[in-house]
């Protein structure tokens, strides 16, 4: 059975990626399963792509397991994660433009 991975995204801009029009990219927060984390992140970059972003950089905070094990996973996180887990898809908790600093 897939784990969950808790993946944290930053993105570039593509044309049409419906992105406010001063950012310059995103940072995307999302829970992808896998078999293994490079798995849960071809699943979370095929998402990514589809929404017109391009990959950045991948950070990965864990799989639910190794979360409740080192004791930093809310119980909102805790509820998504295993959504995630019984749904076998990528779920994107959070999308935060990013904005270059002058």
């Amino acid at each position: 059975m897939a784990e969950v991975h808790a993946l944290v995204i930053e993105c570039g801009r593509r044309m049409g990626d419906d992105l406010p029009a001063r950012a310059t990219g995103a940072r995307i927060v999302c829970y992808a399963p896998g078999a293994d984390l490079e798995a849960a992140i071809a699943a979370a970059s095929a998402v990514i792509r589809d929404a017109g972003l391009s990959l950045r950089t991948v950070t990965a905070h864990g799989t639910l397991a190794d979360r409740l094990a080192k004791g930093v996973l809310t119980a909102s996180e805790r509820l998504l994660m295993e959504r995630v887990h019984r749904i076998g898809r990528v779920v994107i908790a959070e999308l935060t433009p990013t904005y270059e600093q002058s």
